[in-house]
């Protein structure tokens, strides 16, 4: 199909044949000259994100969506694509960057707010990671992910505690150490009880936590 290099309307058409057809060849070809047309739609970066995706291209897909993001520098569905490129490739520092303009786009998003906790948690910045559970949780009231995420972590802060607390060889000092963990397990519990009513099914799981904190 002939195209003129202004027709982006038969450019686009041309583009989704290709890939409703599995032509993955033409349609990168048809997507890649409507961007150099400087087509106004951000899903096309999309489309072509994800057939780069599909074929294994993981820099190329990203590639793709960071060049959308500049094109579209507030269009949510490229942070959100953006993001979750991010997270997939463990680039956790750019992920929370994209959160943040995700969140500023959508600030009612439980699931962006859940979104940072892991990744504040899994960069060991606690409280900030407390904060975004607590935020989804009080957006969406039965969050189940975030009140286990929430009293896992908590948990397993306070283990870690007691873990420390075992080398302290004075009473006192232990008796101290104790009051702090015993302090942080019971500030989990109400989490991962809370977790355990919205998912009575995971109640292994939830229990052996529960017993760990409670003994």
């Amino acid at each position: 199909m002939s195209t003129s290099p202004n027709d982006t309307l038969a450019t686009l058409n041309a583009a989704y044949s290709a890939e409703r057809s599995g032509n993955k060849i033409k349609s990168k070809e048809y997507y890649n000259k409507l961007i150099s047309m400087k087509y106004k739609d951000p899903k096309i970066y999309i489309f072509l994100g994800n057939i780069y995706k599909s074929e294994g291209d993981s820099a190329m897909a990203l590639s793709t969506i960071e060049k959308g993001r500049q094109m579209f520098p507030s269009d949510n569905s490229l942070v959100i694509e953006e993001l979750n490129m991010y997270l997939a490739s463990g680039r956790d520092k750019e992920a929370l960057e994209s959160l943040n303009v995700a969140i500023q786009g959508d600030p009612n998003n439980s699931s962006l707010f859940f979104a940072q906790g892991t990744v504040y948690d899994k960069l060991n910045r606690k409280n900030e990671a407390a904060v975004s559970y607590k935020k989804a949780i009080e957006i969406k009231s039965d969050y189940f992910d975030a009140y286990y995420n929430l009293g896992a972590m908590y948990f397993n802060e306070a283990a870690e505690m007691a873990n420390k607390a075992n080398d302290i060889k004075s009473n006192t000092e232990y008796g101290k150490a104790k009051e702090k963990f015993d302090a942080k397990f019971k500030e989990s519990m109400p989490y991962l009880e809370k977790a355990l009513e919205l998912s009575p099914n995971d109640s292994n799981t939830m229990l052996s936590f529960i017993d760990g904190g409670t003994g």
